[in-house]
């Protein structure tokens, strides 16, 4: 695993604290991105990728530009289904990456694309957005080579209690369960199902 954490005292970002903590299992990595705030805001999770699309995705166009700090360069925006799981990806010669949200909390999932370098070049750009004083936002990348992706599907298990979240990794070799926080729930508890269990605090 790998931890970062940023806090400034002047600007934009006065008040604010980030903590990313990054992971890592072959062949995907988990990213758990913190936000903390003196007081309700605005928070948005960005996320880049210069590739070509794998697949259609649904969403409703949107009518209007996005607003803030170099959102109005992001071109054919649409709107995402928020309160369900994702997954996109992405392919480029010889292999590609999948991107899993498997958390409900987001408030709106924006997808578009914005200029790359040089500027007549184009990546996609995905937003997720929420309000409040303390997000947790969580994401797995699994990037791969070759034939195809070998993780199939991330799902959110029930019952891990408050501030925690379980987590279930189906790979075309193993069932994998990570059991994030440090909610008496999770503990102790037997995973049926699971080939290996992961914890780890939040």
């Amino acid at each position: 695993d790998a931890e970062v954490v940023w806090a400034e005292a002047e600007g934009a970002y006065a008040g604010v604290q980030m903590r990313r903590t990054v992971l890592w299992r072959e062949p995907y990595f988990l990213d758990l991105f913190r936000v903390r705030c003196a007081s309700p805001r605005q928070l948005d999770w960005v996320f880049r990728f210069r590739g070509r699309r794998a697949g259609a995705v649904a969403g409703t166009v949107l009518q209007e530009a996005l607003c803030g700090d170099g959102y109005g360069h992001i071109a054919d925006a649409c709107a995402l289904e928020a309160r369900s799981p994702l997954q996109l990806g992405w392919r480029w010669p010889g292999g590609g990456v999948e991107l899993f949200l498997p958390d409900a909390g987001d408030a709106a999932r924006i997808l578009g694309t914005a200029p790359h370098n040089p500027s007549s070049e184009t990546t996609d750009i995905l937003l997720r957005r929420r309000r409040g004083h303390d997000a947790l936002f969580v994401a797995l990348f699994h990037p791969f080579r070759g034939d195809g992706p070998s993780v199939r599907r991330v799902t959110a298990l029930p019952g891990a209690g408050p501030e925690a979240l379980a987590l279930a990794v189906d790979t075309d070799s193993a069932r994998e369960v990570w059991l994030l926080g440090a909610s008496p729930s999770l503990a102790d508890s037997p995973v049926p199902g699971a080939d290996r269990v992961y914890r780890y605090p939040l």
